[in-house]
């Protein structure tokens, strides 16, 4: 019963990387919640006896696949100039 467990999980975490690799613009609703998913499970004492090595190592993909994704650094990039733009006023305006 333990692997049909693993053996689903992989499956499921395998199905949200593939989201994230092939249509990332999709993937940004499920952002926050599979990054908290994945931190909280990880690092937290409590979860520990629950993890297994396969799974880890899904998560961590996970966290590198939405660090690493070039469609949100120009998204978060674009958003940090307009604040930056917003809170200057028109010190920069020429």
């Amino acid at each position: 019963m333990v692997e049909l467990i693993e053996k689903v999980t992989i499956h499921l975490t395998k199905i949200l990387l593939s989201l994230l690799e092939m249509h990332p613009n999709s993937f940004l609703t499920f952002i926050g919640p599979s990054l908290s998913f994945s931190v909280s499970l990880i690092l937290s004492p409590e979860t520990e006896p629950l993890l297994f090595p396969r799974f880890v190592v899904q998560c961590f993909n996970i966290i590198k696949g939405v660090l690493l994704c070039d469609e949100y650094k120009v998204s978060l990039f674009l958003e940090y100039k307009i604040t930056v733009r917003e809170r200057c006023g028109g010190l920069f305006s020429v």
